[in-house]
């Protein structure tokens, strides 16, 4: 096993470092899907050999996670195509997904649910499952103490908070709440803070700090995004009644993968906007025209620019059952 995986990272090194590299694999792999796809399950194969040998039960199940599917987002000038890709894949090749006698699971964009409507069709029962941001609020903005007692806990593990952030939990809630309910957030924003403080515990200006810094991430925000968001922030649907307009699946996607739009779960999703801008979109949003009653809200020159064209895959390319595959959002 060490000699693939030291044979895996040079890909991953080579993939990274030259462009041309990724080009000319790309063209020789032309027309050879089926063969990868071959080569790859009888990889898998006798790797699972070679795991039972060790494992307790000889006809114990393994389980194959594929991870960081969903930071793939291709550069300015390809993003569309990296996108459409992806939809293509999971959409369009299912079936090549399948590897015999293992469970696999991909971790996806959330936005490939925006993108193509009832994906999860192609998949086992439950094949097609969102990871919601931990909820920290109810709709209309109650507190859930459970969850930042839980997200303290977490941070405990980490080491002592208090020695960082003083006696006052009302700090670490702070942040907490900041993070929108993601826990690597949070671990950047307790890392940010360490970074900034010129004694412990950290000053309240090393916090305000560390909070500027991951909102200013997030700006600027185009104004016609802000109308939008504003309105999922107010009805947290994705659907944008008020205004008779929907946001084309492009304008969704990414408004999940920057983090601009959270899923939230418990009880059915809905949908809020990141808590560090959610007062400047509605102000921003306040501030301009609205669109007229009954107009149809175009997307942004930008999302219309890279949203994809072409590329979507037919129905009829679509595999209607396919065993043992899942997918998490």
């Amino acid at each position: 096993m060490e000699g693939v995986s030291v044979a895996a990272a040079g890909l991953k090194a080579s993939l990274k470092g030259d462009p041309t590299y990724k080009q000319r694999l790309q063209a020789r792999m032309a027309g050879h899907i089926g063969a990868l796809v071959a080569d790859v399950r009888d990889f898998c194969a006798s790797r699972l050999t070679a795991l039972r040998t060790h494992a307790t039960a000889p006809d114990s199940k393994a389980v194959l996670l594929i991870d960081s599917v969903e930071h793939i987002r291709g550069t300015f000038s390809n993003a569309a195509d990296v996108q459409s890709s992806i939809e293509a894949l999971f959409a369009g090749h299912a079936e090549k997904l399948c590897i015999p006698d293992m469970h696999v699971v991909y971790a996806v964009p959330p936005s490939l649910k925006a993108r193509y409507a009832n994906i999860g069709q192609l998949y086992d029962e439950g094949g097609l499952v969102t990871l919601p941001s931990f909820k920290l609020h109810e709709q209309d903005g109650t507190p859930i103490d459970a969850a930042y007692r839980t997200f303290e806990q977490v941070v405990r593990q980490r080491g002592d908070w208090r020695r960082l952030l003083g006696q006052d939990r009302s700090v670490l809630r702070r942040l907490i709440r900041s993070s929108g309910g993601h826990l690597r957030d949070l671990l950047r924003l307790l890392a940010a803070v360490a970074l900034r403080a010129r004694a412990l515990p950290a000053a309240e200006r090393a916090v305000a700090a560390a909070i500027g810094q991951r909102r200013a991430e997030f700006l600027p925000i185009p104004n016609d995004d802000a109308h939008w968001l504003a309105e999922v922030g107010r009805t947290h649907k994705a659907e944008l009644q008020s205004l008779q307009a929907r946001p084309s699946p492009a304008s969704f996607a990414r408004f999940f993968d920057t983090h601009l739009v959270l899923c939230r779960g418990n009880g059915g999703e809905w949908y809020d906007v990141h808590p560090l801008i959610k007062e400047q979109v509605r102000e921003q949003a306040a501030a301009q025209r609205p669109p007229s009653c009954g107009s149809k809200l175009e997307a942004p020159e930008s999302v219309r620019r890279t949203a994809p064209s072409a590329g979507r895959p037919p129905p009829e390319a679509l595999h209607p059952r396919l065993p043992r595959r899942s997918m998490v959002l």
